[in-house]
């Protein structure tokens, strides 16, 4: 009976154990546009991907274009779902259902082409992972590197370690470049390392350091 007792006591301290690991580990939100200067030209925000697909799902149209196709209009399992959030799965799936995102254009970059003046917007996009470090930075890399090769072919990346994680990635072909910094729990990339460096969990300092190096600045 004691033993019985002991087991009982056991597991239900074990259950409260796990309870509190998984209630502190729910992502909070954060406010995305703290990241960004406020003079931003454009400003989009998506705080839930899984939010997002939800949503997706209720939509009629959605329901008679998978119904016409036989499809399922479910594009979430939510048993998958709720264990990538408390991070119970692949990297990838729990960045995608706890991350929130923000796409902000800061700048615009002006480039002499012959008689002609070429304009590109200079954008910057930040992913706060609500991920520990460790985890994401090894798919940080792999996406950048991904995307660098899906945008501009054969590119060649560098990364190093400081006070950040960094990935620069160019192209082979022209030196167009595409840059990350991973900080923390939070992804930052953009076309310029000054555009990125600053963007972290400190946005008081992006937006007094850097956001003027941002709209300045110009490369090939």
């Amino acid at each position: 009976m004691k033993f019985f007792r002991a087991l009982l006591a056991l597991l239900a301290f074990i259950v409260i154990i796990v309870a509190c690991y998984l209630w502190w580990g729910r992502p909070g939100r954060v406010d995305m546009a703290g990241y960004v200067p406020a003079d931003s030209l454009v400003y989009l925000e998506v705080n839930s991907l899984t939010d997002l697909v939800k949503a997706i799902e209720q939509n009629q149209t959605w329901k008679s274009a998978a119904q016409s196709v036989n499809a399922d209009s479910k594009l979430l399992d939510p048993s998958w779902t709720w264990l990538a959030r408390i991070g119970v799965a692949p990297v990838k799936s729990v960045v995608l259902s706890r991350a929130q995102f923000a796409l902000a254009v800061v700048g615009m970059d002006s480039i002499p082409e012959g008689d002609t003046l070429r304009i590109r917007p200079e954008v910057a996009l930040v992913i706060e992972t609500h991920t520990s470090n460790w985890r994401i930075k090894s798919a940080a890399r792999d996406a950048v590197k991904g995307l660098a090769t899906h945008a501009y072919g054969q590119s060649n990346c560098t990364e190093r370690s400081g006070d950040a994680y960094y990935v620069d990635c160019a192209s082979s072909v022209n030196g167009r470049k595409l840059v990350a910094t991973v900080d923390g729990s939070v992804i930052i990339v953009g076309k310029h390392r000054q555009c990125r460096a600053g963007v972290s969990r400190r946005p008081a300092w992006f937006a007094a350091k850097y956001a003027n190096r941002c709209r300045t600045s110009t490369h090939a």
